[in-house]
C-alpha cells in the first residue's frame, strides 16, 4: 500500500509551488521517503511470516510493500537521483529475490543471513537516496517549512513504528540476544517523546502545541492508541520475551496507531493548523 501520508504532503506542496521543476522535486523526495519506510516495513514483516504470526495477511503485506519498492526504484531510476537510486537497487536485488521465494513458500530461515546481512548497506543506501531528495527540496524557494516538517515527521513516525514491530518479532526468537530488548526499551521510549513534543511542546527548545483543536483532538485519539501499543512492546521489553498473541495484537494495534497519525499529517497540511508544529531538528532533540 502506497505511503498516502507522504503522497498527500507532496500534492500538497505542488499546489504551494505550481512549478513542473517543483512536480518532479516533490515526487522525488516522496518516493525516496516511501523506500526508507518501505525497507522497514519488509523487514519487519519477513520477521512476522518466519514467526508464524497472522501468517497469510502479513505475505499479503510483504506481497504489497515488495511490489511498491520495485515500482519505486524504476520511477526514480532515469531521473535525477538515478546515480543515488541504482546504489539503492544494487542493495536491493539480494534482498527482492530473498522476498520473492518466500512469498513463493520457501521457509524465511533459509535466507536470514541474505537479509540480516544485506540490510545495513540497503538502509545506508536508502538515506543517501533521501538525503540528495531533501537536499534537491530544501533549494525550492516557494516551498513552505510547513511542507518539510510535515514530511520529516510523518516518515519519521512510520520508521519509528516499523522498527518497533521489528524488534518485537525479534523478541520471540528463543535465542533473542539481550540488545534487542534494550533496542525495544530504546524505541518505545523515542516514540513516546516524540509524540508528547508534538502534543504538549517543548517551549525551551522552540516548539509550540497545536493552536487547532481539531489537531489537538487528533494527536489526542493518536496518543490513546499508541498507549495500546507502548502496553504491548514494554510486556515483551519487560518479560524478556514475545508471544505469538503479543505479535498479532502488535500487528492490529500497531496498523490502527499508523491510520491516527494519517489524520493528524492531513490536518498539518492544512496552512491553519500548521502552528506550533516542531522544526525537524527540534524534535530530534527533544526526542534523545
Amino acid at each position: 500500500m502506497p505511503n498516502l501520508t507522504i503522497l498527500r504532503a507532496s500534492m500538497f506542496g505542488l499546489i504551494m509551488t505550481g512549478t513542473a521543476h517543483a512536480d518532479t522535486v516533490l515526487t522525488d523526495l516522496s518516493a525516496a521517503g516511501d523506500i526508507n519506510v518501505l525497507l522497514h516495513r519488509t523487514a519487519a514483516t519477513v520477521c512476522m511470516v518466519a514467526a508464524g504470526a497472522d501468517e497469510v495477511a502479513e505475505k499479503e503485506d510483504l506481497a504489497l510493500a515488495r511490489t511498491r519498492f520495485n515500482t519505486l526504484l524504476d520511477q526514480l531510476a532515469d531521473g535525477r537521483l538515478s546515480e543515488e537510486t541504482e546504489a539503492v537497487a544494487a542493495a536491493w536485488r539480494d534482498q527482492d529475490v530473498a522476498l520473492s521465494m518466500i512469498l513463493a513458500g520457501d521457509d524465511p530461515a533459509a535466507y536470514a543471513d541474505t537479509i540480516t546481512n544485506g540490510r545495513p548497506g540497503l538502509e545506508f543506501a536508502a538515506l543517501a537516496l533521501m538525503d540528495a531528495a531533501s537536499h534537491r527540496y530544501a533549494q525550492l524557494e516557494e516551498v513552505a517549512m510547513n511542507d518539510v516538517v510535515t514530511f520529516d515527521v510523518a516518515g519519521r513516525q512510520e520508521i519509528y513504528v516499523q522498527k518497533m514491530k521489528h524488534l518485537a518479532c525479534a523478541a520471540m526468537a528463543d535465542d533473542a540476544a539481550v540488545d534487542v530488548f534494550a533496542d525495544l526499551t530504546d524505541a518505545v521510549g523515542l516514540y513516546d517523546r516524540s509524540l508528547t513534543a508534538l502534543r504538549d511542546g517543548v517551549p525551551a527548545m522552540g516548539i509550540d502545541a497545536p493552536a487547532s483543536y481539531a489537531v489537538q483532538q487528533a494527536l489526542a485519539a493518536a496518543a490513546f492508541d499508541w498507549q495500546g501499543v507502548k502496553s504491548v512492546l514494554a510486556t515483551i521489553a519487560a518479560d524478556g520475551v514475545a508471544t505469538a498473541d503479543d505479535l498479532s495484537t502488535l500487528r492490529i494495534k500497531s496498523t490502527a496507531l499508523a491510520a491516527k497519525m494519517s489524520d493528524v499529517v492531513d490536518m498539518y497540511l492544512a496552512p491553519a493548523d500548521v502552528k506550533g508544529v516542531p522544526q525537524v531538528a527540534s524534535l530530534e532533540v527533544a526526542a534523545q
